[in-house]
């Protein structure tokens, strides 16, 4: 076990991100957690290395203060040597899934670490499937067969898949990169999918707002006036029945810790104060507008992403005093796939400078880096993502910390909530 001293310098410089796992209905079964550790680290420490890395990233991604519902798994990359050193023991038993190379199947000493695992009830799962390993092996070691279906032939994977049909084993579809892949594959038989297709809108023919989106895009135009008026403000969250639920039920949290209760909008605005209730209407406004039939990971993401995006703006001194205008482009920067619409028209609808509206429609701006920076995150995407940094000036420590802060503390607002 690693002493608590020895930890924070060892996770310190480390990245990880999540990625979710989808069922065909859309609902998060899990996470992919993506990690690595200092590259210039000593080999003799090297697992110590990678177990603090672990243990970072399951406390922010399902730590105590996370809704992520007891049954999700956590899906991680493992090499021959972590298995071989145990370090998937750090990890929780019954909802770890553990995903390693078809070519372990194939070793008899890896073949017999995996059964141990199995036995302690961790999932196995075998990355890239190529068909190179017998049916009975598959079945002995393996539960989850995950297939890269990107530029993939829909027959080609259908005949690799066709001899394991009935044996038990579940399939996920890697790299979906859009509602098209997604529809395709999940005709096809796929229990589970991972890609960023959540993340684009789909093609819905003459999609329009609804009535309540409407609404909603109407109070946060109040909102973001410079000089807000606070008396048509209060109306038109009065007059929305679950975000005035929603506003003072949060207001009345722990998290707040107010002296008294909180029993109208107009108490909120002054016990609050504007600034700080401001950013608690944005989130809960922006959480209440997804549809139903949208992934909810699509809200937690963009709530995330805007208290990343804030932090890491407090790393450089330029950006320290607009760190509150780097929250807002993280919270925007999923609407056109929450609403299903392009985002140079939902940006029509919000009082935003030509900049912001710009860098939401990727165009080229001083903020679209910082966008990119947050999207490379999420992808893993580490040798672009330390290019990024260094160009905006910002400290890779830090950067690392902002993201781990950012996932537990909107794990936070999402308890609350």
């Amino acid at each position: 076990m690693i002493s608590p001293e020895t930890v924070a310098p060892q996770y310190a410089q480390s990245y990880f991100a999540r990625q979710p796992i989808f069922d065909p209905a859309r609902k998060v079964w899990g996470y992919e957690l993506l990690y690595r550790h200092n590259q210039d680290a000593e080999s003799a420490i090297m697992e110590d290395r990678h177990q603090a890395t672990l243990e970072v990233a399951v406390n922010s991604c399902v730590g105590p203060h996370s809704l992520v519902d007891a049954n999700l798994r956590l899906l991680v990359n493992c090499s021959g040597r972590i298995i071989r050193d145990h370090v998937p023991y750090a990890l929780p038993p019954e909802r770890s899934v553990l995903e390693v190379r078809e070519a372990h199947l194939q070793d008899p000493v890896m073949r017999e670490e995996l059964a141990q695992l199995r036995g302690e009830r961790y999932l196995i799962a075998v990355e890239d499937y190529a068909g190179q390993t017998p049916p009975r092996v598959l079945i002995e070691l393996a539960d989850i067969l995950i297939v890269d279906v990107l530029n993939q032939d829909k027959a080609q994977v259908q005949a690799l898949l066709n001899p394991l049909k009935g044996k038990g084993l579940r399939l996920l579809a890697k790299r979906v990169e859009d509602y098209a892949i997604f529809n395709q594959f999940k005709e096809c038989g796929f229990d589970l999918f991972q890609g960023f297709f959540f993340q684009k809108p789909e093609n819905l023919a003459n999609r329009v707002l609804s009535a309540t989106q409407a609404a909603r895009l109407g109070v946060v135009r109040l909102i973001e006036q410079p000089e807000p008026d606070f008396h048509k403000l209060a109306e038109a969250i009065q007059r929305d029945v679950s975000i005035s639920y929603r506003l003072l039920a949060f207001l009345n949290s722990p998290f707040f810790g107010f002296g008294q209760k909180v029993s109208s909008i107009k108490q909120a605005m002054v016990l609050a104060g504007w600034k700080q209730l401001r950013s608690w209407l944005r989130l809960i406004i922006l959480t209440d507008m997804a549809p139903a039939h949208k992934p909810s990971e699509l809200a937690f993401l963009s709530v995330q992403r805007a208290k990343f995006l804030e932090l890491a703006a407090q790393g450089n001194p330029r950006t320290v005093p607009e760190a509150d205008r780097f929250f807002l482009l993280g919270l925007f920067s999923l609407l056109n796939s929450m609403l299903d619409l392009p985002m140079d028209t939902v940006v029509d609808n919000l009082p935003l400078d030509q900049e912001f509206k710009d860098t939401l429609c990727r165009k080229p701006t001083s903020l679209l880096p910082w966008l990119e920076m947050v999207e490379w995150f999420e992808q893993a995407d580490w040798t672009r993502l330390d290019a990024r940094i260094r160009g905006l000036d910002l400290d890779q420590v830090t950067v690392a910390g902002a993201y781990a802060e950012s996932m537990e503390w909107a794990n936070s607002f999402f308890h609350f909530l």
